[in-house]
């Protein structure tokens, strides 16, 4: 997918995917004990992945004689595992299982339609449809298992969904890191070298009444210091924070010491080895205070996900984003009109320049179809070569007449764009607009002087040359023909010349109307001057015998058309066209030659006895 398409898709998933880690890490923070904190993510992720069962095993070891369900959280509807908090014997089925999870490089997917089925023993003891599943390998003891259960109806998760379930398996993997240390570091009384380093993130150990800190190396080496470089103290710390943010930490850290705050929390720019800025979350609880209720020690985190006790990790990435979401809300109400809908074409949103020009309010279009905006002006066979282009290159622009909540029929040029997910399925169509008629004097000017033909409102040479670039763009991508119609009017001048330039621009705007009606609302016709008017037909087939008999057929419809009699200014009279037709197909040849083709061709209709149609013969001219 491009760039642009595939830019909202990847914002909004990882925003998504910070949102859910984020609130892991604010589940972490409020628990103390580390069984009430899983159950109450599991309960969480339960939701997040829509499954019927969410649980973490241990040890996921083939080779031990037991296994357990420390924990599980699970619907109403299905029973937990028979397994939960009893050491089950290991037998050759799961031994097998907990093999290939092990082995996997990654989460492992199974379900009837994924090419990996669910084992028999879990189908018959669980009654599983469909269940995703990867190793948790904490760096301290045996490997845990963590896994989604689907029990109703069988869940193929998409790429985004398992990038997801892989990132909340490590973050559990994290927190596990942090519990089995702490609880390792509090029965040896060694708190004071308690560093997860091993866990991402960086530990900071302060002592508020005497300066004295503690950091771990991780938490040094994510802003540039070795081991021994940066000094042991709470006010070397502050002496880093960014000089806008300094003052909102340290009134922060007071509000948490005056017990104004449950837990501390605060997100800084801290100033790297290298003179560059990072984005810190940083957290913290207090450890114990002092018989006149003083902080004593608190230990905390700097981290992405909130430890209490930890960890230190930047957010720079989160930050990242946000501003990149910050400038596409700010980019989306712009005054140029946008609406995004759905794959079914379902409008999902509009901005504030869309319901100000059409005079809909947002709740009446959301849920509708946009349908609704088409004026008329335009047949199926436009909308139909619309959706050809789109759902072929994922983009479409060009002008088209839509219809306002009042009835009033407007110009605008629209371009329509397909968004597309991380594997090519199209997730939103975005269509945004520029409105002709939003300065009405401006737009009619435009119109006619730089696009349109001031005397029969035809597109001009401009125009033409324009929309012949994108029909040849259009025919290289698609592989079809098109026809360029040159069209002459036979002794116009001594008509001209005998009832004067009003009868003659009178009979040319009744030409511009005959020619119009004899071809599709989708082709172009255009004046270039004078009495010579050119069409552009597009699409008309693969195969060049069945193109050419179908440009001879539109071209004699408009020689008929145009051979009719004229009545202008009460009298009856008599004009016929020599038309020359030069047919493309893709690049092949410039407009410029494409056009000479048709003039070449044109002149010689003039030579055979005017009043007939020639193509372009290479041989002959």
């Amino acid at each position: 997918m491009d760039r642009d398409s595939q830019f909202p898709h990847e914002i909004t998933q990882r925003l998504h995917a910070l949102n859910v880690l984020d609130r892991l890490t604010q589940i972490n923070l409020v628990r103390n004990d580390m069984e009430d904190s899983l159950r109450e993510m599991l309960e969480y992720l339960l939701e997040v992945f829509k499954a019927d069962r969410a649980w973490l095993l241990y040890p996921c070891n083939p080779d031990a004689p037991f296994w357990n369900v420390p924990m599980e959280c699970t619907l109403p509807k299905w029973p937990g595992l028979f397994a939960r908090d009893v050491d089950m014997p290991m037998d050759s089925h799961l031994s097998k299982i907990f093999s290939e999870l092990l082995g996997a490089n990654g989460p492992i997917q199974q379900g009837p339609n994924v090419g990996s089925p669910v084992p028999p023993p879990v189908v018959e003891y669980f009654s599983v449809k469909s269940q995703l599943l990867t190793a948790i390998r904490p760096k301290i003891g045996d490997c845990w298992a963590f896994g989604l259960h689907h029990c109703e109806n069988e869940v193929i998760h998409n790429t985004d969904e398992v990038e997801l379930f892989t990132a909340v398996a490590q973050r559990i993997s994290d927190f596990l890191n942090v519990w089995i240390s702490v609880k390792k570091l509090r029965e040896s009384e060694e708190l004071s070298k308690f560093a997860l380093d091993g866990a991402g993130d960086g530990v900071w150990d302060w002592n508020p009444q005497t300066d004295e800190a503690h950091f771990s190396r991780r938490w040094k080496e994510m802003i540039g210091y070795a081991e021994d470089e940066f000094p042991n103290t709470g006010s070397a710390w502050i002496q880093h924070l960014h000089p806008d943010d300094r003052d909102r930490v340290l009134s922060n850290l007071q509000g948490y010491f005056a017990g104004k705050r449950l837990f501390y929390s605060v997100e800084f720019r801290m100033r790297c080895k290298n003179g560059s800025w990072k984005w810190i979350l940083a957290r913290g609880k207090l450890l114990s205070r002092d018989s006149n209720g003083k902080p004593l020690q608190i230990l905390g985190t700097h981290n992405d996900s909130t430890r209490m006790i930890g960890t230190h990790s930047d957010i720079s990435i989160r930050k990242h984003a946000e501003q990149q979401l910050q400038i596409a809300a700010n980019a989306f109400e712009v005054q140029q009109g946008i609406m995004i809908t759905d794959a079914d074409s379902v409008i999902l949103r509009v901005n504030n320049a869309f319901t100000n020009n059409t005079g809909y309010s947002a709740q009446e279009l959301i849920g509708n179809n946009p349908r609704i905006f088409r004026s008329g002006r335009h047949d199926d066979d436009f909308y139909a070569a619309m959706w050809k282009e789109l759902q072929f290159s994922g983009k479409w622009s060009g002008q088209i007449w839509n219809l306002r909540k009042n009835g009033e029929v407007f110009p605008e040029y629209l371009t329509i764009s397909a968004v597309k997910d991380a594997e090519g399925i199209v997730t939103n169509y975005v269509a945004s607009y520029a409105d002709f008629t939003m300065d009405k004097e401006a737009g009619e000017q435009i119109k006619s002087l730089a696009f349109y033909d001031p005397l029969t409102q035809l597109p001009n040479r401009r125009l033409f040359l324009d929309r012949f670039n994108a029909a040849l763009s259009s025919s290289e991508r698609l592989g079809d023909f098109g026809a360029t119609l040159l069209i002459d009017l036979d002794h116009f001048k001594d008509l001209n010349d005998v009832y004067g330039h009003g009868f003659g621009d009178l009979l040319l705007q009744e030409v511009a109307l005959r020619i119009k009606s004899c071809v599709r609302e989708m082709d172009t016709v255009a004046r270039f001057g004078g009495d010579e008017f050119v069409v552009l037909i597009e699409m008309l087939g693969k195969e060049r015998d069945i193109a050419t008999h179908k440009a001879a057929v539109a071209a004699e419809k408009v020689r008929e058309s145009l051979t009719q009699i004229y009545f202008i200014k009460g009298g009856e009279h008599y004009c016929s066209p020599s038309i020359g037709i030069s047919m493309f197909k893709g690049n092949e040849e410039k407009i410029e030659t494409l056009i000479e083709y048709a003039d070449k061709a044109m002149y010689r209709a003039k030579n055979s006895g005017r009043n007939t149609v020639r193509f372009f013969d290479p041989e002959i001219q």
